[in-house]
């Protein structure tokens, strides 16, 4: 029988023969990878949005190269300084380095000033949120999980009813529990 195809349901069984070929795996593929020709593209150093900079300005690569260079890998393998490979710390590239590169492809000191104080921004939000215990999570959705109450309930005509106020009254408790870190959470009294 081929490989790929079925007995028709109408055979009979005993007629059905199997090649000792059917049950051979498949021919092993050639392990290995080669390559002909390198292609080197250079694109612009442009202020980036990192926030695992560790400090001054982040940078990123542009997206339209400025030049293409293509070469066998015989010729670029020739070309390369045969030094070692750069370790991880060498290739960190100084705050102040990144600065010189970003003022001298005209980029505006304040654009620079404004991307480091927002990669500081996000760092801080980060930490804070690292550093958060579970309790002032708890705290949190408490205190959403009231805003919703009070939406749905109150709407946003309807203010100045006295659940609205219960409601703003316990939002401050579970905020100040959040600010305290007291370990009890009250639960959310409605008085109708």
């Amino acid at each position: 029988m081929c490989s790929g195809t079925t007995p028709s349901s109408n055979t009979p069984r005993k007629m059905v023969r199997r090649s000792a070929e059917s049950f051979l795996p498949p021919a092993p593929c050639p392990k290995g990878v080669s390559f002909s020709s390198v292609h080197i593209h250079e694109h612009p150093i442009v202020l980036g949005d990192n926030p695992s900079c560790s400090s001054g300005p982040p940078v990123s690569l542009g997206w339209r190269a400025e030049t293409s260079l293509k070469c066998s890998i015989d010729e670029y393998e020739a070309a390369r300084r045969p030094e070692r490979r750069r370790s991880v710390d060498e290739m960190r590239i100084p705050p102040k380095v990144r600065t010189e590169w970003l003022l001298a492809d005209s980029v505006a000191p304040r654009q620079i000033h404004e991307a480091v104080q927002d990669l500081n921004e996000h760092k801080h939000r980060r930490r804070v949120s690292l550093e958060k215990s579970p309790l002032q999570d708890k705290a949190d959705e408490l205190a959403e999980s009231v805003r919703l109450r009070l939406h749905r309930a109150v709407g946003r005509k309807a203010r100045s009813n006295d659940l609205y106020t219960q409601m703003i009254a316990q939002l401050e408790v579970a905020r100040d529990l959040r600010v305290t870190g007291d370990k009890k959470v009250a639960p959310l009294k409605v008085q109708a």
